[in-house]
């Protein structure tokens, strides 16, 4: 009778573990797509199109086949990887496929493919996740039917087009599927009309999708973590880097880390088109990355066991009072482009140790020590406004301050590329103080002559530290968003005639 109790007491503890893990195995792959060959030159077959996404379909089948040896619970595709994205809206329609609303009904691809015709792409991704067990996200171009005539909306031609992603569990079921609102130069597409939430669960946790790149927009993004409290994220991207602070895997650690969430990021690795950067990112940091940026460097599968977490873990940040406007430091303050917005800076030297640099409700506050190498030079610079270049006729609003590598002795050149470093900072501290509560850390730095994240940077409440020698820097600092102060292109244009209307009333009298 006895050990009947411990059985059962035994196999209730391993149900209940099973059922409530503390960890799992997160696999994203960075894919180097075979692109189609001449895909502007005009409408392919069907048959063509299919020999592309095939081919990438192959090398994504192994990429599910060596994950499941390593007993990986999800694996993430990029963005475009089937067949890439340099297309119009006519010659992108041999590569998409319907993907249907999983609330008219389950659906397994698999096993049902005559339930939805010329599915091809989600036959084998369901079959991937089935055969292997795991869990499958990926993204495919959708196609929607509407009536031109009944809906205001519809196209011409009569057909919705969508940038997808998609979910299968491991049974290869379709279990979440979202179409993507944040379009960034992708006309072949078309934009949502209402914003979607999309999650699904596993046994390891509740799950968020959407594209890496929609983290800029609080739809879906913040909205999923302020609403509905969603800890995980599963994001496909197709991400060109822009240096110094909008690089793939620099922003998206630093997002999950100041929004307390695991973040699975696949990205495409193209290097010779400024794509690369995949990673597993925690609360506590980057779990695993991959980046390389040598062309013809080959794609990387990143496995990594990670916690699983039921609620974002938020900080409690410092804000803006305007009675820190005053700056401390001796300041010869210049401006800079980045990223085409201009940024206040002041060069960084070994004997100044703290500095502060205030903007438009917004402060920001250093102390350091560098070991200055093979000539680099660092600025600090600070920076609030709407950003240069409209993503869906929006100015972002913004909000940041960063150190950060300058090529070369030239004051303007702070702001442009460099990926390469020499000098070390034995001691870093940044502060920021911002007239926003999203805001959250960026850091990397350089090896051997390639981008990555240090594990040795520390983060809490508003304050990214330092306190030994890591590898040499190339840009550490905080993005903080206000999305209230997101304005349309006609908006940005009315202000600045009003604010040229102004000035010559001023000259005038």
């Amino acid at each position: 009778m006895n050990v009947l109790v411990v059985g059962v007491i035994v196999l209730f503890l391993g149900v209940a573990v099973c059922e409530n893990p503390k960890e799992f195995t997160a696999a994203v792959y960075g894919h180097a797509v075979i692109l189609p060959q001449g895909s502007k030159d005009g409408v392919v077959s069907r048959r063509d199109a299919l020999k592309t996404i095939m081919t990438n379909i192959d090398i994504y089948s192994a990429q599910a086949k060596l994950a499941a040896q390593k007993r990986v619970d999800i694996l993430v595709f990029p963005e475009g990887g089937l067949f890439g994205w340099d297309f119009d809206r006519n010659t992108i329609t041999p590569y998409l496929e319907h993907v249907p609303d999983i609330q008219q009904g389950q659906w397994n691809p698999c096993t049902q493919p005559g339930t939805h015709p010329d599915s091809k792409i989600q036959h084998h991704l369901s079959c991937m996740a089935r055969n292997n067990s795991l869990y499958i996200v990926g993204s495919l171009g959708n196609k929607i039917e509407c009536d031109e005539n009944a809906d205001g909306y519809c196209p011409d031609g009569g057909q919705y087009q969508y940038n997808t992603a998609v979910v299968f569990d491991r049974n290869g079921d379709l279990v979440a599927s979202y179409n993507k609102r944040n379009l960034n130069n992708e006309s072949q597409y078309d934009r949502p009309q209402k914003a979607e939430l999309v999650s699904f669960r596993t046994p390891f946790g509740l799950f968020g999708l959407y594209f890496c790149d929609e983290i800029y927009h609080y739809d879906p993004a913040m909205r999923m973590i302020d609403e509905l409290g969603i800890p995980n994220v599963v994001c496909p991207t197709s991400w060109r880097d822009n240096y110094p602070n909008r690089i793939a895997i620099q922003t998206l650690s630093g997002f999950a880390r100041g929004f307390g969430i695991n973040m699975l990021a696949a990205n495409v690795h193209r290097p010779d088109m400024g794509k690369q950067g995949s990673g597993i990112y925690s609360p506590d940091g980057v779990v695993a990355s991959y980046y390389d940026n040598r062309s013809g460097s080959s794609g990387k599968l990143l496995v990594a066991t990670t916690g699983v977490i039921r609620r974002p873990v938020r900080q409690r940040l410092p804000q803006y009072e305007t009675s820190m406007q005053t700056e401390g430091g001796s300041q010869d303050t210049f401006m800079s482009d980045v990223n085409g917005d201009s940024y206040k800076l002041v060069i960084l030297d070994s004997r100044q140790r703290s500095l502060r640099l205030c903007v438009a409700e917004m402060c920001c506050e250093i102390e350091y020590d560098i070991e200055f190498r093979a000539g680099d030079v660092y600025a600090f610079g600070v920076f609030s406004g709407n950003h240069a270049q409209p993503e869906n006729g929006k100015y972002n609003y913004y909000q940041s301050c960063m150190v950060l590598k300058c090529p070369n002795s030239t004051k303007e050149t702070c702001g442009k590329q460099s990926t390469d470093a020499s000098s070390v900072f034995t001691h870093l501290r940044i502060n920021a103080f911002f007239s926003t509560k999203y805001v959250y850390p960026l850091h990397v730095v350089s090896h051997r002559g390639q981008l990555t994240l240090a594990s040795q940077w520390n983060y809490q409440d508003g304050v990214l530290w330092s306190r030994q020698r890591t590898y040499p820097l190339v840009s550490a600092g905080f993005y903080g968003r206000i999305y209230e102060r997101d304005s349309s292109n006609s908006e940005t244009i009315c202000a600045s005639v009003v604010l040229l209307i102004s000035c010559v009333f001023y000259h005038m009298f």
